[in-house]
């Protein structure tokens, strides 16, 4: 395995990532330092600009930074301002595990920031051409990925029927006497098993889960535009109305600057989810696709535009979408109602079986739509986004896509009893954040929220691979994907008698390692931005890119070699910003 190649560049240590004409923006296109794109902040200007003869054109932006929720705007001090909610939850919600588009962070240090500071003079790539009219299915309905996912559909509200016929029959009749059925008489006696088993089971996946998915998935509460909205509080109403408002006005702007193409798709049980594709520079419509995965609070809408055109302008096709209840990704309508279709297929459906179905569609519109072969297929999630995949490609391993875990956790239970004290304003060292750990961590496993990613991602037989930050402050890095892994090989190696891992983490430097037989790629640290929900600098992005091709196997991918534990493609200190201690 080849070491590591000391003091050179990304560019230098593989020639082929040097960026080519095609990445090179047009003249109306241009960044904007420190504006939000989560909610469409407002601009500054009229986005417009003088011709030489005298007319006005319109400039295309590429906006970059964003706060939590992007209500828009910023403060003298360059903090988000936001509403401020009479819930402490819901207050700490619009700061914590959510994904900011584009992923910059705040405003003081912005992806365009940084890329001035480090010399790069990059600036935003053209869109490739749009399809032609008529090249892709207007909507896709998607089948049931296997008979027992079909069945459950079922299964959930009888289970509800079975406990209210029997709460009937064995509390509202007469009792048993001697004379008696002896079926009637042993049910009488074993009512408990009959009717609290199968109220306590349903009670814990569906009510309990119901509430859990509000913090754990918030998107479909903060993007709802359901009959639904109006049982909420006045307060959260409005909020989410501005929400609304900013993401539909901030997808007319994605889809003019990146001329991505509408697709409506049909989940077996019926949601319709909106989802935009874009064709890579020179791809087919079965050529090389990426499938992104969002976390637990983002719409695609208001993702930076950087995100698909760092894809299609590389030859990737890209395909981005909501998961039910966020924006408009419907719920549908039963008997031509749609606050009945919302109550009837969230009865039906748990929010955690909702997302692996979701992303199911997706990847089945890929592989029957479009005819991508499943090896030409890379599924790249975010946070909640890479533990749904890992989950989708361990159910269908035989399928062999490509997939990439970004700062990804290990555990679903583990980091929610991290971050429950945080939530709901309890100091973390405190003998209560301690006992409300436990019980958190009871009930996401009790109520079916856990997702174990580090089995599902052992179980994928595809090319994979993971990226992680050290800095990460909502997914500690001793409950991330990477963490689990080292562990996992640490007690491989004591109980071969090698003495253990001896190299952390955290010794590693930023750049691409190897790490348990996986490709790990270490984040560079930013101070002053959530390296969290922060996209890739030009650094990252390059090697990001490139592991995708590898992973596809495109005719121009460059294999990245890494040393392990150490990686073999540092990024120098010297292309780093200055400003940034790292």
């Amino acid at each position: 395995m080849a070491g590591p190649v000391e003091g050179a560049t990304v560019e230098r240590a593989a020639p082929a990532l040097e960026r080519s004409p095609l990445l090179v923006p047009s003249d109306a296109s241009r960044h904007r330092v420190g504006a939000g794109t989560q909610g469409a902040s407002a601009r500054e200007g009229d986005g417009r600009r003088p011709r030489a003869d005298g007319a006005v054109e319109p400039e295309l932006e590429v906006e970059v930074g964003s706060d939590t929720e992007g209500r828009g705007g910023e403060d003298g001090q360059g903090a988000p301002r936001r509403r401020a909610w009479p819930w402490s939850v819901w207050a700490r919600m619009q700061t914590i595990g959510q994904r900011r588009p584009g992923g910059r962070g705040d405003a003081p240090a912005t992806r365009a920031a940084s890329r001035a500071a480090a010399g790069s003079g990059r600036d935003a790539p053209a869109a490739p051409a749009a399809p032609a009219a008529g090249s892709l299915p207007a909507s896709y309905q998607a089948r049931w990925p296997s008979l027992w996912a079909r069945v459950a559909r079922w299964c959930r509200p009888m289970w509800d029927i079975w406990f209210v016929v029997a709460l009937f029959l064995l509390y509202a009749t007469p009792p048993a006497g001697p004379q008696s059925p002896r079926p009637w008489r042993l049910a009488k006696t074993y009512s408990w098993a009959l009717i609290w088993i199968p109220f306590a089971y349903r009670f814990c996946t569906g009510f309990l889960h119901w509430v859990l998915s509000l913090v754990i998935m918030p998107g479909s509460i903060l993007y709802m535009q359901s009959p639904a909205l109006k049982l909420l509080p006045k307060g959260l109403q409005e909020t989410v109305n501005e929400n609304n408002a900013a993401r539909s006005k901030r997808r007319e702007e994605l889809l003019a600057v990146t001329r991505g193409t509408p697709v409506r798709l049909v989940t077996p049980d019926g949601v319709e989810l909106d989802a935009v594709y874009w064709p890579g520079r020179g791809a087919t419509r079965d050529g090389p696709t990426v499938l992104r995965l969002n976390g637990n609070a983002e719409a695609f809408e208001l993702q930076d535009d950087i995100l698909p055109l760092m894809y299609a302008t590389r030859g990737l096709n890209v395909l981005l979408f909501n998961y039910r209840g966020v924006g408009d990704s419907s719920w549908g309508s039963v008997c031509g109602s749609a606050g009945l279709g919302h109550l009837m297929r969230m009865w039906s459906m748990p929010a955690a079986a909702g997302l692996q179905l979701d992303a199911w569609t997706a990847f089945q519109f890929l592989l029957d739509g479009l005819q991508v072969p499943a090896d030409k297929v890379c599924i790249v999630g975010h946070s909640m986004g890479g533990a749904v995949a890992a989950q989708l490609l361990a159910r269908h391993a035989s399928l062999h896509s490509a997939l990439c875990c970004s700062r990804t956790f290990a555990y679903m239970s583990c980091i929610a009893a991290q971050l429950a004290p945080l939530f709901l304003g309890v100091e973390p060292t405190s003998c209560k954040a301690k006992l409300l750990m436990k019980v958190t961590n009871g009930l996401v496993i009790v109520s079916g929220w856990q997702h174990r990613s580090a089995v599902n991602f052992r179980r994928v037989k595809g090319n994979k691979w993971l990226e992680y930050s050290s800095a990460d402050e909502i997914i500690p890095l001793s409950l991330s994907l990477p963490a689990a892994l080292r562990a996992r090989q640490s007690e491989e190696s004591r109980s071969q008698g090698d003495g253990g891992v001896c190299v952390e983490l955290e010794e590693m430097d930023e750049g691409l390692g190897e790490w348990a037989g996986v490709k790990c790629m270490r984040l560079i640290r930013l101070e002053g931005i959530d390296n969290h929900n922060r996209l890739w600098v030009d650094e990252e992005e390059d090697i990001h890119v490139q592991l995708v091709k590898e992973a596809l196997a495109t005719d121009d991918a460059i294999r990245l070699p890494a040393a392990s534990p150490s990686p073999a493609v540092p990024v120098p200190p010297a292309a780093r910003p200055a400003r940034y201690s790292v």
